[in-house]
């Protein structure tokens, strides 16, 4: 069993594509680039529970409660976005299934995925969908790794097995009106790395319920609480079930409308085809292993994505190709009461305000945090960014660790921040 685990991480390291923008070869070098797209620093952020100053953060108790806001299918390529759009259909494959024999160039799930790309997206969606929809109620915008990596962060997980080289953390951080956009970056995610995933996996037991949503991905953008905090989070669906009941979902389809150029993205055509999204509780996550994984380390992406079923694909390898020769179906909900991180949700939330009120008090109500464990404990840095081309240029700063100086201009702020512009 050792020895076909071994062949198996074998093959995926040499069929996965270089980097074509590698990152530097040790930790030390990545932090350097870190603080060299840094401006000047505000202050240093120590996150522990004995440092939470509103109490009641304490007794926050789990949920898995979220209300969809929006959800719609991209085409990357293409430049259309489908709204409402809708997941693909998971159907177990006849096992075993041979993934395809092309050499595996699988990218990074999670760095597809960004806040600053999706946002405008979102605000398409809900010219559509929800135009009323207001964002001054909400306190975080961000997607549902990047919590999942800060979680890690403040809870230290130097213990586990998979963060004894825990990696520094970038955070990129912007206020509106007196909401926190943020995302986090770890250093594959920068470097542009590409590593095994489950794109094949997914490939092997979809069905797509509309032809012109072939190849696109779905994304839900889910509202929740956890304790005081009240988030706005971005979601990629890999895929929903049907129940064992004969309940079907979504019977009827939005009519095909002719495309047109986005309201707030001229460049994207927005097309209104799809169906309403499936209930929380038939979404998918699909994952591929090598070998049995428990769930306490997946908890965060279930937690924070509100997904509740992950689907494991065992890999193996035979006669020099990769294999799905086992899948097995978890419900995570019932892992969630023993979950060993849990007590750090209320130190995130003391964290993501504090986050919130640097950035608000900052020059350009925008900061780039590092995050680093430092004797096994927590340690965020902020620093204003440095938005000179010039500087950066002198410094030799690549462009995928440079902070992009626009956001939101002021007409999008005043159609979405409604009860802030209120007359």
């Amino acid at each position: 069993m050792k020895k076909r685990r071994e062949e198996t991480v074998a093959h995926l390291l040499k069929n996965s594509e270089p980097s074509a923008d590698p990152t530097p070869r040790v930790q030390l070098q990545h932090d350097e680039w870190l603080q060299r797209a840094c401006g000047p620093q505000l202050t240093t952020l120590r996150p522990s529970h004995e440092l939470l100053h509103d109490k009641s953060e304490k007794a926050s108790r789990l949920s898995m409660q979220a209300e969809l806001i929006c959800s719609y299918n991209c085409d990357d390529e293409k430049k259309t976005l489908y709204v409402p759009g809708a997941p693909p259909r998971w159907i177990d494959p006849k096992l075993p299934v041979n993934l395809p024999s092309r050499r595996m160039d699988f990218k990074s799930h999670s760095r597809k995925i960004t806040t600053w790309t999706h946002i405008w997206r979102a605000f398409e969606a809900l010219q559509i969908t929800r135009p009323t929809y207001d964002f001054a109620k909400i306190d975080v915008v961000c997607e549902y790794t990047s919590l999942a990596k800060l979680l890690e962060l403040v809870a230290a997980r130097r213990s586990d097995a998979t963060h004894k080289k825990y990696e520094s953390l970038r955070l990129d951080m912007r206020v509106v009106d007196n909401t926190l956009f943020l995302h986090a970056y770890d250093p594959s995610q920068i470097a542009q790395r590409q590593r095994y995933d489950h794109e094949d996996f997914k490939q092997v037991g979809i069905k797509v319920d509309h032809p012109q949503l072939e190849g696109t991905n779905h994304y839900r953008w889910h509202e929740y609480n956890i304790g005081l905090t009240r988030f706005l989070v971005l979601v990629e669906v890999d895929a929903y079930m049907e129940t064992a009941s004969k309940e079907t979902y979504a019977k009827k389809t939005t009519k095909q409308t002719k495309s047109k150029h986005g309201t707030f993205d001229s460049q994207l055509n927005v097309l209104e085809i799809g169906q309403p999204s499936p209930d929380f509780y038939k979404l998918l996550m699909l994952q591929v292993v090598v070998s049995a994984r428990g769930t306490d380390g997946r908890l965060p992406l279930t937690f924070f994505s509100r997904i509740k079923q992950i689907s494991d694909g065992y890999l193996t390898t035979k006669n020099g190709h990769a294999q799905i020769r086992r899948i097995k179906n978890r419900d995570m909900v019932r892992a969630l009461h023993t979950w060993s991180i849990k007590d750090s949700l209320p130190v995130l939330g003391e964290l993501l305000h504090q986050l919130r009120q640097v950035t608000l008090d900052s020059n350009s109500k925008a900061c780039i945090a590092i995050g680093r464990l430092e004797d096994d404990k927590p340690r965020v840095d902020v620093y204003e960014p440095e938005f000179d081309q010039k500087v950066l240029a002198a410094r030799e700063v690549p462009g995928h660790y440079r902070f992009p100086p626009q956001f939101l201009p002021a007409n999008v702020v005043k159609r979405f921040w409604r009860w802030k512009n209120k007359t």
